[in-house]
């Protein structure tokens, strides 16, 4: 069903110095929060690519049905 809710593994790697590991703010969090790495201001309506300092790995998950 398109209403159900399934898990998929992530592993998370640093992979700069100052990177922080993705975390839940609250405890009624339903996302994590990312940080970056970098000291950097995007203007209003603007985009900018920002380096998070992590590598993450999905593991394929068996696909059913």
């Amino acid at each position: 069903s398109s209403d159900s809710c399934s898990t998929v593994p992530l592993r998370v790697v640093l992979t700069d110095a100052g990177a922080v590991m993705p975390r839940r703010a609250t405890a009624g969090s339903v996302g994590y929060d990312l940080a970056t790495c970098e000291d950097r201001t995007v203007e209003a309506f603007d985009t900018a690519i920002i380096r998070t300092g992590l590598r993450v790995m999905l593991r394929r998950a068996p696909m059913v049905g």
